[in-house]
């Protein structure tokens, strides 16, 4: 800007002699001049406005514009920032902030003012003309700006004071795919000052928290990337501050858009928040790989793309002997039936999202078959999809799921899920007709979409590797809102890792009344090396509790016994939990009396590392082979044809590829010879055929034996006839639900199953009872 004889000069600048010009950013005073390049025309291109953030900016359009009809050549200018479906500001009306700057009809001077630092000047011509329109770009003071556009790169930084004056205010600090070439990350937030809520009395709290009821709180988040599909209809991630549940600590927002945002429902109490940011880079050293996994207070948007291809991409197997796989990314997927391991035996899609996300699952094309539906679900052929993740009966979560058919006739294809885990199953059989007017090859398509949910309660953090490993740092809590709150970490069946177990490090927690509010009493009952220690505080109500797998699935007791974990055991942090388990989870129960929260990481462990001796700051535990409740099931291994069980229990049992078409023993064993085993077969999931002949081993079968034997030949008891052995036979393919109770405290189920198809399994209880 130059000062001649008074009057304010502005520099001339010129838009479109370079490729790059279509889209592009403007940051100074001045009259520009814009003409389409020839390789230009018939393309929309725009012109991003940015002045600094304590001004507005004024666009007058001069007298030489090119004509234009509104349609098809068109000049507009826009009261915001946009690009594919991103809007800023993001509740932005973008029908009413849209002039049409042609001037047919007459040729005065137009001009127009912005509501914050940021326009747009969108063109486009439909063919080759020599006019071109040449418009002023002014910057004047605004004294109290509301919103407020930044452009992000990695130089990003400043401070600024937000407060609302009878509108919603907000920051964005973003950038558009067409211009931005910096490795912005995202930013890291400190609060300096800080006054906004229904009171101006602050609470403080561990953690960040969301606040529900309040009417005045501030909005922290971001979106992913506009080029990846994402809109911004709502944030991708976000946590919210107030007075009532204030969180003074430093934020980390790594995503490519970020926002804060100023809610007021009630304006009288004027809020305002005054912080200081800078950028987050792949070169900082803020943002290396050591201190994010430090960090449980960061804020992440997935960058995946959610546009959906015209085509679906197919899936690979994860293990080559078995029909398993695992997802854990947005998109189009496809499964081929061309692929032999898809056919004629169950399959599983294990689906996985990010922490604090649900996932919905949408079948789009079914082609196994000439129609577009499965033949005879659940005795042909099925798809379903199940709202958890299921191996050889048990589930996570611990609860017993139902499947969702997702391929019937006219039935439902669609799914949502309750946490971060979903899968589908398939059983296709060999089948040379198909629909050969689908879109997709033999096979079936479906989409995987991962949405945020702050408040989401139960999450699966999966620990996929065969060597050692560290998690980022986690908080796991209760938001005030959830009873019981569970993190699983579960190892899944084709992990052929030597880890044993898993050592937990707890870095700060608080869970439940705190030791200096127990009474003297209470204060003297704290022993640590006791069962349910916490309980025996009287904070049954609060407690983490920590439970194990020997499989997949929660289902066994822990040794020497349960561990619960709480403030009125006195223990301070640091303290570590090790847990010698394939699979394992912390489970917080609260009473919404307190702020409930742990903050850990968790790391493997493998063979001749788990503890020799107990040590002062650390818990450790073992999985048992008791089921930790009647109401689990605990799946013994398929792949082991000879098993034995000495514990009362819930179990499930089946054939795997391994053993498909052999006869497989059960060997039932209690300990106290004064009882007496009883079983009982609660499902049958093969097709089962009873014989009562011990010579007859062909087809499937089920049977109990009072006693142990191999083959024809006894153990316990010695009989000498086959006549006495069938006495002691009892077939149960038809005996579902009849407890069987045997004459000594030994018993055997014999079992032979031939197919591989989805149904190879069947559930049954032992109970040791007394005479």
């Amino acid at each position: 800007m130059l000062l001649q004889q008074g009057k304010i000069e502005y520099p001339d600048f010129i838009i479109g002699e370079g490729e790059n010009d279509c889209d592009i950013l403007v940051t100074l005073q001045g009259n520009y001049q814009v003409k389409p390049m020839k390789t230009k025309i018939d393309f929309e291109c725009t012109i991003y406005l940015w002045a600094p953030i304590d001004s507005l900016i004024v666009v007058e359009f001069l007298d030489d514009n090119s004509p234009c009809d509104n349609r098809n050549s068109f000049i507009m200018i826009r009261d915001y920032w946009s690009w594919y479906e991103q809007v800023y500001p993001m509740d932005a009306k973008i029908y009413q902030q849209t002039k049409r700057i042609c001037n047919d009809d007459y040729w005065n001077r137009k001009k127009f003012q912005s509501k914050q630092n940021g326009a747009m000047i969108t063109y486009r011509y439909r063919r080759i003309v020599d006019e071109k329109f040449k418009f002023r770009l002014q910057f004047i003071p605004n004294n109290e700006p509301c919103i407020i556009f930044v452009a992000g790169s990695e130089t990003t930084h400043g401070e600024y004071r937000l407060k609302n004056n009878d509108k919603n205010c907000a920051l964005y600090i973003v950038q558009s795919p067409k211009w931005n070439k910096g490795n912005f990350l995202g930013i890291m937030l400190t609060i300096d000052e800080f006054d906004v809520g229904d009171t101006k009395t602050k609470t403080y709290i561990p953690y960040p928290y969301y606040c529900h009821g309040v009417n005045n709180f501030v909005q922290f988040g971001g979106f992913g990337p506009g080029l990846s599909g994402y809109s911004t209809d709502e944030m991708q991630t976000w946590i919210e501050i107030c007075n009532e549940r204030y969180f003074p600590n430093r934020l980390y927002i790594i995503c490519p858009n970020v926002v804060v945002r100023l809610i007021s429902y009630n304006q009288q109490r004027k809020p305002y928040i005054k912080f200081h940011y800078r950028a987050l880079t792949t070169n900082s050293f803020l943002a290396t790989d050591y201190l994010f996994k430090q960090n449980a207070y960061k804020f992440e948007c997935t960058i995946d793309s959610i546009e959906m291809p015209e085509m679906p991409t197919p899936l690979f197997l994860r293990d080559e002997n078995n029909c398993w796989y695992l997802i854990r990314n947005q998109g189009y997927h496809s499964i081929s039936t061309l692929n032999e391991m898809n056919l004629k035996q169950k399959c599983k899609i294990y689906i996985l999202a990010p922490l604090k996300h649900f996932i919905q699952i949408e079948m789009i094309d079914i082609n196994i078959n000439e129609n577009d539906h499965c033949d005879d679900y659940e005795k042909i052929d099925f798809i379903s999809a199940t709202d958890g993740w299921t191996f050889e009966n048990e589930f996570i979560p611990n609860r017993k799921m139902d499947q969702l058919p997702m391929c019937k006739q006219n039935g439902n294809r669609f799914i949502q899920s309750a946490q971060n885990i979903a899968q589908i199953e398939f059983y296709i059989p060999q089948n040379d007709k198909f629909n050969y007017h689908s879109k997709i090859s033999p096979g079936f398509a479906f989409t995987v979409r991962f949405f945020f949910e702050p408040n989401l309660c139960n999450d699966v953090y999966l620990i996929n590797s065969m060597i050692r490993y560290t998690s980022d740092r986690l908080i796991l809590m209760d938001f005030k809102l959830r009873k019981n709150c569970t993190i699983y970490f579960p190892r899944l069946p084709w992990i052929k890792s030597g880890f044993i177990g898993l050592k937990f490090h707890l870095y700060n927690y608080s869970i439940g009344k705190p030791i200096s509010e127990l009474s003297s009493l209470e204060q003297n009952l704290v022993i640590l090396d006791v069962p349910n220690r916490c309980k025996r505080l009287h904070s049954e109500d609060d407690l983490l509790q920590i439970e194990g797998g020997l499989k997949f699935g929660m289902t066994t007791n822990l040794e020497p016994y349960g561990l619960e974990f709480c403030n009125a055991l006195d223990v301070p942090p640091p303290h570590k939990i090790t847990i010698i388990c394939p699979s394992s989870a912390f489970s917080l129960q609260s009473s919404f009396k307190y702020d409930n929260f742990i903050i850990f990481d968790v790391t493997t462990l493998f063979l001749g590392e788990q503890p020799t001796k107990k040590k002062i700051n650390e818990d450790v535990a073992y999985c048992g082979t008791r089921p930790v409740s009647d109401q689990l099931i605990i799946s013994l291994d398929y792949h082991v044809c000879m098993q034995v069980i000495n514990a009362t229990g819930h179990y499930s049992l089946g054939a795997s590829i391994d053993n498909i078409k052999k006869d497989c023993d059960l060997y039932i064993y209690g300990a106290n010879k004064e009882q007496k085993a009883e079983i009982e077969i609660i499902s049958i999931r093969f097709k089962c055929n009873d014989s009562s002949s011990s010579n007859s081993n062909n087809g499937n079968y089920l049977r109990i034996y009072d006693g142990w034997k191999k083959g024809n030949f006894t153990i316990l008891p010695i009989y000498n006839t086959y006549d006495e052995i069938e006495k002691h036979i009892y077939p149960m393919c038809k005996r579902k639900n009849t407890p069987i109770r045997l004459s000594d405290s030994i018993g055997q189920i014999e079992y032979r199953i031939e197919g591989k198809d989805w149904n190879n399994d069947f559930e049954f209880k032992v109970r040791f009872v007394d005479p």
